[in-house]
């Protein structure tokens, strides 16, 4: 298998275990969404969706210190007001009100029609 045949089979690996994971979290089921982005990972580490959508089933497994971390990984990536809200969300779960609005508030300048975290926003502040 050369090295080109070897990065488009990680690929589609990525694909299939991202779509899994999508499918899972859809269907409630967080735990198996964590495995099958993690293994999502695995293929592409590179990915910043990934770690967002991680970072989502995270977040409704109550794992709110892995959420904030997947979160800042996928910012690290890539910024996107997405991953900055789900910060924001999980610092939100902690109380830890101050961190959650400095999140939206970065959120909001690189999504600022969204009317999702405009309503967070006013209601930290």
């Amino acid at each position: 298998c050369t090295l080109l045949q070897y990065r488009i089979l990680r690929k589609i690996f990525m694909s299939d275990y991202k779509s899994e994971g999508n499918s899972s979290f859809k269907a409630g089921k967080f735990a198996e969404a964590v495995d099958y982005y993690t293994k999502a990972i695995e293929a592409d580490a590179r990915n910043p969706v990934l770690y967002s959508n991680r970072s989502a089933a995270y977040y409704e497994l109550k794992q709110f210190d892995k959420a904030i971390s997947d979160a800042k990984r996928s910012l690290e990536l890539q910024p996107t007001s997405k991953a900055h809200s789900r910060m924001g969300a999980a610092y939100w779960a902690q109380q830890k009100l101050g961190q959650a609005l400095t999140c939206y508030e970065l959120a909001l300048t690189l999504a600022p029609g969204d009317e999702n975290v405009k309503s967070n926003i006013s209601q930290l502040t």
